[in-house]
């Protein structure tokens, strides 16, 4: 998937996120693109396994493991402030 596809469906999400960021000051929003994008290439498939259980945009089990340790991380930042 092309970033541009992935970003288009979601975008009422990110523009939801993105106006209540402003209106927030302690709203962290974790941005799945830095785990699925790799410059203007997404993927939700990861050594022939699907990270994606279903077409709503669910994690599959593997999809979580993929993305928990940048999860970690991010969530490990925010307690650093």
């Amino acid at each position: 998937m092309i970033v541009d596809e992935y970003t288009n469906f979601n975008d009422d999400y990110v523009n939801f996120i993105i106006k209540i960021n402003k209106s927030f000051n302690h709203l962290y929003a974790f941005d799945l693109n830095k785990v699925f994008c790799i410059e203007s290439k997404c993927t939700f498939v990861k050594d022939g396994i699907p990270m994606l259980r279903d077409g709503a945009g669910h994690f599959s089990e593997y999809g979580l493991e993929v993305i928990s340790p940048s999860f970690i991380e991010f969530i490990d930042q925010i307690i650093a402030k």
